[in-house]
């Protein structure tokens, strides 16, 4: 297929690149060496939602699947395509905010193209100086706006206000249909079943919400916790200590992730990090800890580790420089193997502890099967429940709506070598691991796990509302246009959809050195605010070219 072919369609601004441009290697190239070779036929740049129909209609034409890049923030590299047209909507990152002006029903509005990212959003905040009210995104800044919030969307304040799903109030979706403002059962839909089943959003309308603190204050803060000695034993005492910090329930102002990290590159053998967000000024912040960890040193560190600020200098500084590892994890100059799987766990006291003990042996493990390997284990905790918890779950389509930490999972490495035992010992981590998760099955769209099965993925992600999106899917997609791996079937379809994966498994021979020159483009400066959010080309703000 050439160029020529497609001008013909004459609709000015609509850009196609090819394999070789240089434009085309910035759409695919990946953080993840795992899925490298998953490369397009070729990349369509949208900066308008005719350009979005047009390839639609184009992939139907062609009998092509179509897979969207938003933000690319695809932990099973979904948002990449073998074989098939990449829609890259990074030229639609149009972000608008209204504030209302009514006292009595304080709030808003932001709307937001499909091709922001919240970095984006966040930077009207801040330009504007407006300390008093939020936006419901996530918690990188590098995270594109639109497979955030159809997969659940997990906010800093999310026990505040709900999460990301619960703030929609309007989407405008291109379909194989037609295009516009998505109606009721498809609205039910994309509030939980994740992006790319039914269509491209292009844009949606979501609810701004006043904070707690009247002057726009806020509390946050990252206490980091290592062992006092290098053995098993100082890890157990480590993950013992901080036991109660997750078996709280916490109220619905205060959020407290927790960030688990052994890198055997070094000798501490794990790093504990607890990033605190709270929707309040710091006296009521220390008030929780004096009701909740009475007299302890957990709750002096804590308070230690918190300053007050405004919302908008912690939007600023505080939340880029809490995920400035993530960001460059993520990043296509990274070259590493990575792995992930996810899982929703209650907080009560019985899963804690197995969490707690499976989470030491797994760590050991891990240090002895790799060591000095430059390689990481990774368990994030990731803090939900409070008003999340009383939605209704069939108000949405999100099925786990009694989950209070959202795990995600991850091992990295560099050798190659190491791609099989590597497999091998990530299996066995989420083996253990989704006995603790609601059900001993849920999973959490938003951290898609390639490695789920075809008969596990739908419940996995779903639940009992499945066949309900099934049944969606054969109005609003009849001819399949919308396929991934994971993607929902249309009812009666369930052959696995596979594809070529770097690993020792999948029998490639290609060396890492002959794949070099997709990131040799890239130059890694120091992260800050702006280059957040003025990143162009690419979803990961620090390979960002001019």
């Amino acid at each position: 297929m050439t160029a020529s072919v497609f001008t013909k369609r004459n609709l000015k601004g609509l850009q196609l690149h090819f394999p070789g441009s240089p434009e085309y290697e910035r759409s695919v190239a990946t953080g993840n060496l795992e899925y490298r070779y998953e490369t397009p036929l070729f990349v369509a740049n949208a900066t308008q939602t005719s350009h979005v129909t047009a390839v639609v209609e184009l992939a139907n034409k062609l009998g092509k699947k179509l897979t969207m890049k938003g933000g690319g923030h695809s932990f099973g590299g979904f948002s990449n395509s073998l074989d098939g047209i990449l829609l890259d909507m990074s030229g639609m990152r149009r972000v608008e905010l209204e504030i209302s002006k009514d006292d009595n029903n304080p709030g808003g509005i932001v709307t937001l193209q499909a091709g922001a990212l919240w970095g984006n959003a966040y930077r009207l905040l801040v330009d504007k100086q407006i300390n008093n009210y939020t936006i419901m995104g996530g918690r990188c800044p590098d995270v594109g706006v639109g497979g955030f919030t159809m997969g659940g969307g997990l906010c800093i304040f999310t026990r505040s206000y709900g999460m990301g799903i619960d703030q929609l109030k309007e989407a405008t979706l291109v379909t194989v249909n037609k295009e516009g403002v998505v109606e009721k059962d498809l609205f039910w839909a994309i509030r939980g079943c994740g992006g790319g089943n039914y269509g491209v959003l292009v844009e949606m309308k979501m609810k701004v919400h006043k904070l707690f603190d009247n002057e726009g204050k806020v509390t946050s803060g990252k206490l980091v916790l290592r062992p006092a000695g290098n053995d098993e034993t100082a890890v157990q005492e480590l993950i013992g200590s901080i036991k109660p910090l997750h078996k709280a329930n916490w109220p619905d102002a205060l959020t407290m992730d927790s960030f688990w990290v052994c890198d055997t590159s070094i000798q501490n053998p794990l790093t504990m990090t607890f990033p605190i967000y709270h929707n309040g000024n710091k006296a009521s912040f220390e008030q929780i800890l004096a009701e909740f960890l009475p007299g302890s040193q957990l709750a002096q560190q804590l308070s230690n580790a918190t300053i007050e600020e405004q919302y908008t200098l912690f939007l600023q500084e505080t939340l880029p420089d809490q995920f400035r590892d993530d960001m460059l994890r993520y990043c296509p100059r990274n070259k590493t193997y990575n792995l992930n799987c996810s899982f929703v766990f209650n907080n009560d006291g019985d899963t804690i502890d197995k969490i707690a003990t499976d989470m030491t042996k797994l760590i050991g493990k891990f240090r002895r099967d790799f060591p000095s390997s430059k390689s990481i284990l990774e368990l994030k905790l990731i803090h939900g429940g409070g008003k999340a918890n009383r939605v209704e779950t069939g108000e949405t389509a999100f099925p786990w709506r009694k989950g209070v930490y959202f795990g995600h999972i991850m091992v990295q490495w560099t050798d190659r070598s190491l791609g099989k035992p590597m497999h091998e010992f990530f299996e066995l981590s989420k083996t253990k691991l989704m006995r603790h998760s609601l059900e001993g099955k849920a999973a959490f769209i938003n951290f898609t796990d390639r490695t789920l099965k075809e008969s596990e993925y739908p419940y996995a992600y779903y639940g009992v509302h499945y066949q309900r999106l099934q049944n969606i899917k054969k109005v609003w997609d009849p001819l399949d246009t919308f396929r991934f791996a994971q993607s929902i079937r249309l009812p009666g379809i369930t052959e696995p959809e596979t594809s070529p994966r770097t690993q020792e498994l999948g029998g490639f021979n290609q060396s890492l050195e002959s794949m070099n020159s997709r990131w040799e483009r890239y130059v890694l400066p120091d992260i800050g605010f702006d280059e957040l959010v003025n990143a162009e080309g690419h979803s990961c703000a620090s390979c960002s070219t001019k």
